[in-house]
């Protein structure tokens, strides 16, 4: 019996989640913009190395600026793909400077992975185009100083990554949440801790 997982996409909006989600589920490329209103769920089977597991894959709108509803999702997720577009740093930044301090924020304890998209939408020149190596070594810092899990790069187009990203997803799904114990210890001497030690 195959297990199941549900599992948040988010993002900026254009950076290729809905592709990925799509790509996963059926196997087509889209190859026009559809944008998310608010949340699109998917199914995909994943063959994992403990049997079969059905991934709910929910994309999230990232062009809405209310949370509310992607903080409801959240809240039943096993794990999160954050997304961004490797062939604009804005799209990057911004899992510095939005998405990982709302994940922080609203799912401390659940699990996350990098993913690159659009990786034919760039040009590496064997491994010396500039912006990308940029790109690389940027992620690279954040996966020594974040607790994301691992980061692939993927292209939705010619499915490159894809399966390596799916696998990832389940492994990171199937692991448990950090326990409240453990997450009270990581922000121990945080404002918030120290103004409820003062009630």
């Amino acid at each position: 019996m195959a297990t199941k997982k549900q599992v948040a996409l988010v993002g900026d909006r254009g950076c290729g989640k809905t592709s990925l989600a799509v790509r996963l589920s059926t196997g087509i490329f889209l190859d026009y913009y559809i944008p998310t209103q608010l949340v699109d769920d998917f199914t995909a089977e994943v063959d994992a190395r403990k049997g079969t597991c059905k991934l709910t894959l929910l994309d999230l709108s990232g062009s809405c600026d209310d949370n509310t509803i992607r903080s409801l999702v959240y809240e039943n997720c096993d794990a999160v793909v954050v997304c961004f577009d490797l062939a604009d740093h804005a799209s990057l930044n911004n899992v510095t400077e939005k998405w990982l301090p709302e994940l922080e924020t609203m799912c401390p304890g659940v699990p996350f992975i990098l993913a690159g998209c659009k990786q034919d939408e760039t040009c590496d020149c064997e491994g010396t185009c500039p912006r990308l190596t940029s790109t690389r070594d940027s992620v690279r810092d954040l996966l020594i100083n974040t607790r994301a899990k691992a980061y692939v790069e993927i292209s939705s187009k010619y499915k490159d990554g894809m399966d390596e990203l799916a696998e990832l997803v389940v492994e990171v799904a199937q692991k448990k949440r950090t326990a409240a114990k453990k997450l009270v210890e990581a922000i121990k001497g945080s404002r918030l801790l120290k103004k409820l030690a003062l009630v």
